[in-house]
Parts: structure tokens; sequence; C-alpha cells
């Protein structure tokens, strides 16, 4: 499957979302996508997130310890350079939004793509 990006006007541009939200839930696995992204010039952002049904605080919980709900950036190209951002954002983005991440270099990986994925165990 391609997503593509196209003009439609002046800085307008049209895109595409892959939504499983109603369809699946995800709860313990591993979760893997294979993922070109283009050579970044115009800020576009081609990115793979994961979010908890309902957002990042579906259960109304804001305590600092994303048990509710929490948004994993896996992969975020708006930079133009062979870099990316990772991260994960929790309690919502607003005056309590908390987030960690990174944005390491990766050499060619506009040219040859990435495959991002999650892992998550079973609470023992």
């Amino acid at each position: 499957m391609a997503i593509e990006v196209h003009n439609i006007g002046t800085r307008v541009y049209s895109g595409g979302r892959i939504d499983t939200q109603g369809k699946f839930k995800y709860t313990y696995g591993t979760l893997e996508a294979g993922v070109h992204t283009p050579y970044v010039t115009n800020r576009h952002l081609a990115a793979v997130w994961l979010q908890a049904d309902g957002g990042d605080t579906p259960g109304g919980v804001v305590d600092g310890t994303a048990r509710d709900g929490s948004e994993m950036d896996l992969v975020e190209t708006a930079y133009q350079a062979d870099k990316f951002s990772t991260a994960i954002h929790w309690d919502g983005y607003g005056a309590d939004h908390q987030s960690l991440g990174t944005m390491p270099t990766a050499p060619a990986c506009t040219a040859s793509g990435t495959t991002p994925s999650v892992s998550t165990g079973h609470p023992k």
C-alpha cells in the first residue's frame, strides 16, 4: 500500500492515514511497519505512531503515569536530513502534557526505508 501526498494548492497538501479505531484493538505482541519516507524538503510529516483508543487520556486520568493511554511516535520525519524523531506523549496536550523522546540520525533512511516496530509483553 502507498499513501501519497499531493500539493493541491498554495501551502495546501493532501495525504492519508490508516486508522483501525473501532476495528482492531492491540493489547500484547509486536507491531511492525515497513516504511519508505520521502526526503523532506517542505516540512511534510511522514509518520508511524500508535495511540490509545480514545486519545492519549481516554480515561481522563492525568496523573503522570500514562496508565490510561499515550501516543507513541515510532517514526516522525519532518526534517531535512536523514534523521527522525521518536517519542511518547501522555497526560494530554495541554498544561499537563508530558513527553520523552529522541532524534537519532539514520544515514540513508529516506533512500532505503526503515522498519519501526514496538513490542509489548504480557504483564506478569
